[in-house]
């Protein structure tokens, strides 16, 4: 009888080491999910949520710097005045908004994104083609000529390299 209980006594303690440490694992997964599960739905929120337009322009008017860049992702150039940034914004609101995508073509040429900068926020990003540009689901139309406008305004702001002292 003893032959058979030392070797019970051991699987049983082998089976419970085994079913102990896969529970924690179980609970540790189940943590881990539930911690996932409390942040992405802020995040998906905060993706699905749309912000309407009056609140788009007052955002945008909170912002310390615009940026224009190139195709080639180099800088047109910088507003950082805050009267040429609070103008810019008042006249993009000026142009005719439409939540859908215009008859996109490849006459609409892409002049580069555009990047709001704020103080302790996340930057809020577009697009500026000749026909459009595109700014948290919203198109601002504009003709050929505006855009052309909007891209000499940057280049008069344009960003100047620190100079090395060494």
């Amino acid at each position: 009888m003893k032959k058979y209980v030392i070797p019970l006594i051991i699987s049983l303690t082998f089976i419970l080491l085994i079913v102990g440490c896969t529970r924690d694992e179980i609970g540790d997964q189940t943590t881990i999910d539930e911690d996932q599960n409390m942040l992405a739905p802020s995040r998906q929120e905060n993706k699905l949520e749309k912000i309407n337009l009056e609140d788009l322009e007052e955002k945008l008017l909170g912002s310390v710097g615009i940026e224009l860049k190139n195709t080639d992702n180099q800088a047109i150039g910088l507003l950082k005045e805050r009267e040429h940034i609070v103008s810019f914004i008042e006249e993009l609101f000026q142009y005719p908004q439409q939540e859908k995508l215009p008859n996109d073509s490849s006459k609409d040429a892409v002049i580069g994104p555009i990047n709001f900068y704020f103080n302790e926020e996340e930057g809020i990003y577009g697009i500026v083609k000749n026909g459009y540009i595109y700014i948290e689901g919203y198109y601002f139309l504009m003709s050929d000529r505006d855009a052309a406008k909007i891209e000499n305004l940057f280049s008069k702001s344009i960003i100047e390299a620190p100079v090395s002292g060494n």
